[in-house]
């Protein structure tokens, strides 16, 4: 699922519950407000609270009540291929293309380790 795709979902997720609640003065729900705060790994706070219709100030207590949704995901996890092609020493080599939401891309090819990986990826996010 793309990243607009979730920015999209949050946003009818909202606008449902604009509709159905009982008041405008009810909170917001928590599942609503942990979406929101997931999306901060993809938007700028500004662009969530423009798109959602929250204040900055309510935005950023939500960030402070679910910290950990609001940080970067250190693991990414790769299917294996069952039948590797391995060179004439046996070691496998690989080729890798990440499209990133911005539209940056990242390709990798030969032998790809975990700090490799970990090292570009942190150099994209910049």
């Amino acid at each position: 699922m793309s990243n607009q795709d979730q920015l999209t979902i949050v946003v009818n997720a909202f606008e449902q519950w604009r509709k159905n609640r009982n008041s405008s003065t009810n909170t917001t729900p928590k599942p609503l407000r942990r979406q929101s705060v997931a999306l901060n790994n993809h938007y700028s706070s500004s662009r969530i609270t423009t798109a959602l219709r929250i204040s900055g100030g309510q935005f950023k207590q939500w960030c402070n009540e679910y910290p950990s949704l609001n940080e970067p995901i250190d693991f990414l996890e790769l299917p294996v291929t069952q039948n590797p092609q391995g060179d004439e020493s046996g070691e496998c080599t690989i080729k890798l293309e990440i499209s990133f939401p911005r539209g940056e891309k990242l390709q990798l090819s030969g032998q790809i380790t975990p700090n490799l990986l970990a090292t570009r990826f942190k150099e994209m996010r910049g």
